[in-house]
């Protein structure tokens, strides 16, 4: 069982996961959420490998992926804010409802994703989820590494999975 390693007003951080009444994974938290993390953490132990020393090769593609996950998402919401700017540009929106949405895309997407991409957290976690919504390509994680994300890509698979039946 994982021990807590950082206490927060918020919530108490549990080797590396977030905890406040539900779970906070990377991604998880809107699609995935759940009552009490801990039967989580023993669930999600059955698909990774707890064990964090992985070799340094693969730490580093595992970051190189983990950033580009978070260009890609990045990029995605910023081509949504850019949509405001146009409307802007056409006169269809004011500058000060630009201005307000330029301050909701800071607080909201951006400071999610920076978030999400800068905590301390499972890369394996981080990756597997930027395959399994085809923000990277699964082609493109080199061969080296594959075999540390299956954990995380058969949770993922599960959740969908599950989520489908019961919904």
């Amino acid at each position: 069982m994982a021990q807590a390693v950082e206490p927060n007003a918020g919530g108490t951080v549990w080797g590396g996961l977030k905890t406040r009444g539900r779970l906070v994974i990377g991604l998880l938290e809107p699609r995935f959420p759940l009552a009490d993390p801990f039967p989580f953490i023993s669930v999600f132990c059955d698909y990774l490998d707890m064990n964090p020393e992985l070799p340094k090769p693969v730490k580093r593609a595992l970051r190189e992926l983990a950033g580009r996950a978070y260009e890609a998402e990045l990029h995605k919401a910023l081509t949504e804010l850019s949509e405001d700017f146009e409307r802007w540009k056409r006169g269809e929106i004011d500058s000060f409802e630009l201005g307000e949405r330029i301050h909701k895309f800071h607080d909201g997407p951006n400071r999610e994703l920076y978030v999400r991409y800068s905590s301390p957290c499972d890369l394996r976690l981080l990756v597997g989820y930027a395959i399994h919504e085809h923000l990277i390509e699964q082609e493109s994680v080199p061969e080296h590494v594959l075999p540390y994300l299956q954990g995380a890509l058969s949770f993922y698979r599960d959740q969908e999975r599950e989520s489908s039946a019961s919904g």
